[in-house]
């Protein structure tokens, strides 16, 4: 796949993850926590298992203070990056994106871990849509509020600032430092797993669809069932 677009630009796909213990612990309203650890998990898998269908493998990093987690990454044939300062997501990305373009690294791509719909065909989106270095392209939720991907040439064009709100934050950056930009929208890039009523539109959306793409979603969505029979 990326052979072509790497004689151009060299991207490295970063992706954060929480422990798998206390992630997503705003779904605690409906899920226990041996289902939040059964669906970070899954989401974890699932995630590096579609940047690997984007890049190489040695060009996927996953990074978290989490131990578990990157055993789990590295078992998953990935290599990892360990926040040692644990100071945040942000800070953990620019540490982990100075050590890619110390490797040699044009770019990164971050990826959450928390994208239950992404597939390979989103992330080569992503990736055609960065033409050259010195750009931003950045694909925003469904409430046009968070970020839930966002490829930077060179790797510090601007300063990571995920969180409520980061969207608007990036391209105003990209604004005052003149960078240009591109605005990626799909469906699998536009649905990240916050709050139940994330939730509750996956589990819609994946009845809604027969598309093989929905796959990981109906295998996961039925164990949790089990204990949850609302979703």
């Amino acid at each position: 796949m990326n052979r072509e677009r790497r004689a151009e630009l060299d991207v490295w796909a970063l992706i954060p993850a929480r422990s798998l213990v206390t992630g997503k612990s705003r779904l605690a309203p409906i899920l226990d926590g041996a289902a939040r650890h059964y669906l970070n998990a899954s989401l974890l898998q699932h995630t590096v298992a579609t940047a690997k269908a984007a890049f190489d493998a040695s060009r996927v990093l996953v990074v978290s203070g989490c131990d578990e987690v990157r055993q789990a990454a590295l078992q998953l044939g990935v290599e990892t990056f360990r926040d040692h300062q644990q100071h945040g997501l942000n800070s953990a990305l620019k540490q982990a994106a100075a050590e890619a373009s110390r490797r040699g690294a044009d770019g990164v791509l971050v990826l959450p871990c928390d994208l239950p719909l992404v597939s390979a065909s989103d992330l080569n989106l992503l990736l055609g849509a960065a033409r050259r270095d010195g750009q931003m392209v950045i694909s925003p939720d469904r409430t046009n509020s968070g970020t839930n991907a966002l490829l930077l040439s060179p790797v510090g064009a601007v300063d990571y600032s995920f969180g409520v709100g980061s969207f608007r934050r990036f391209l105003k950056q990209a604004h005052e430092r003149h960078l240009p930009y591109r605005v990626v929208r799909s469906q699998g890039l536009s649905l990240d797993l916050d709050v139940p009523e994330d939730l509750s539109y996956w589990a819609e959306l994946t009845r809604s669809s027969g598309a093989s793409r929905y796959e990981f979603s109906s295998d996961v969505l039925e164990a949790l069932r089990a204990v949850h029979v609302g979703i």
